[in-house]
């Protein structure tokens, strides 16, 4: 099995709903995902990878303005912690407790299919052939994406 491990700085983007105009209907987040995209072809094979695909996502979110301090020196220890060489496993012990009460902006599944959509037909063929895929939503002071490819 092969594998593709990168990151991608800056705050993770959520797929738009398309939208209706003048001219028909058009997808809002195009431009976004051409960005998003850019930024993902040094890793990127040399031609599609035909077959199954597992996918590995996780979305390193700025921390809410409106935290509590408590929540902001849990994130920042936990920051420490991964770069220290520590694994995303012990997230829901540090950071979930206070999650509840900060008001998620974008749904996890909308930052999936953006991901999905960008880097179809580039990365994989179409987004039908990934068979497995896991995504952690994790507050982070340095916020990025992080995307491991399996096939």
């Amino acid at each position: 099995m092969n594998r593709i491990h990168f990151e991608v700085l800056g705050n993770p983007q959520a797929q738009k709903r398309h939208r209706t105009g003048k001219w028909g209907r058009y997808d809002p987040s195009a431009s976004d995902k051409a960005d998003f995209l850019a930024l993902c072809r040094d890793n990127a094979p040399d031609k599609p990878i035909e077959g199954a695909v597992i996918l590995r996502l996780v979305f390193w979110m700025p921390v809410p303005k409106r935290a509590t301090k408590r929540f902001k020196v849990d994130v920042e220890d936990f920051d420490i912690y991964i770069k220290s060489g520590g694994t995303t496993g012990i997230s829901s012990k540090i950071i979930l407790r206070d999650v509840a009460h900060t008001k998620a902006r974008f749904d996890i599944d909308n930052q999936i299919k953006f991901v999905m959509d960008a880097l179809a037909g580039v990365y994989w063929q179409n987004d039908g052939q990934v068979q497995i895929g896991w995504a952690y939503k994790i507050y982070s002071h340095r916020p990025r994406t992080e995307i491991e490819i399996i096939y």
